[in-house]
């Protein structure tokens, strides 16, 4: 899901989501989906990603900047968060929304750099 004015990607990666900053870590292009691919790509340089964030194909050398998320319950209780280094918000456990439901916060201006991945082909 591409959130436009908040400048992400919520993605289910494995067991959780992930919030993907919506530009590439190469030079900072726009990337898109590609749903053939079942990933990301920039159309600037050619770099590839997978659904997670991953850099699979450079010449990006690091893989796709995260946002933290939070997993709030209505009376405001944090339910689940990500964890420093941007994983996924993990959501098994997480018990069922009481009768106010839960939101997702995305805090954008929390960006979480990765670090430069040495498998990139």
């Amino acid at each position: 899901l591409h959130v436009d004015r908040g400048r992400f990607w919520l993605v289910s990666a494995g067991d959780g989501l992930v919030a993907l900053a919506h530009t590439c870590s190469h030079l900072q292009c726009l990337f898109t989906w590609d749903p053939e691919a079942d990933g990301f790509v920039c159309p600037c340089h050619g770099s590839r990603f997978d659904r997670s964030g991953r850099v699979l194909v450079g010449p990006a050398e690091r893989d796709l900047d995260r946002f933290a998320l939070r997993l709030v319950a209505a009376d405001g209780t944090i339910v689940a968060e990500t964890d420093t280094l941007g994983g996924p918000l993990l959501l098994s456990g997480v018990p069922e929304a009481g009768a106010g439901g839960m939101r997702l916060l995305v805090d954008t201006g929390r960006k979480i750099a990765t670090q430069r991945n040495q498998h990139v082909s």
